[in-house]
């Protein structure tokens, strides 16, 4: 009696792993495998004075590692503020296209050195990509902070849209965060 009991479990275990077995099987082979998880974006540029849409080198590190750009301008020909231009990041092995949306603005001026601050933070969504990030998806917060030291104008600090700041002085910091998924 005991000896067909251990049989029937024998059989019975062996059936539920055969079929637990093909059945993860089955399931792993028809679903692509996907990395998701935080990301983080960051760059800085030697801004040229007068370039209207420059090209920022961005390092992303978290669920992948790649270095690549971003293209930004300025969100107002009125401002200093920086918004971004181009919707993508690009890659040697492919983009993620963006959409975003300019959100709160700063801005600091020190009126003893004239060095002045214009940040943007903005959200941003990841809606597909190529190459490599074919299927991307996510979503995050960027600050873009355009920083430089500007000319005396009448004794004051010249911020004006179209003062040009002191040379070699113009920097672009691009940081972002967020989920990602690759798919």
């Amino acid at each position: 009696m005991v000896k067909r009991i251990v049989c029937a479990l024998f059989i019975a275990s062996g059936a539920f792993l055969a079929a637990c077995g093909s059945s993860a099987a089955a399931q792993h082979g028809s679903a692509a495998p996907q990395h998701s998880g935080a990301e983080l974006i960051s760059g800085v540029d030697t801004h040229k004075a007068g370039n209207p849409a420059p090209v920022v080198p961005v390092k992303f590190t978290g669920v992948f590692s790649a270095s690549g750009t971003i293209t930004l301008h300025r969100c107002s020909p009125l401002s200093h503020y920086r918004c971004i231009d181009k919707p993508a990041f690009d890659f040697a092995a492919g983009s993620l296209a963006i959409a975003s949306q300019p959100g709160a603005r700063t801005q600091h001026v020190d009126a003893a050195t004239c060095a002045a601050s214009f940040a943007t933070t903005s959200t941003y969504t990841i809606t597909g990509g190529s190459g490599a990030y074919a299927g991307a998806t996510g979503h995050g917060v960027a600050t873009i902070k355009f920083t430089a030291v500007f000319p005396r104008l009448n004794g004051k600090c010249d911020i004006a849209a179209k003062a040009v700041p002191v040379k070699s002085t113009a920097r672009l910091h691009f940081q972002a965060h967020g989920p990602v998924t690759l798919k």
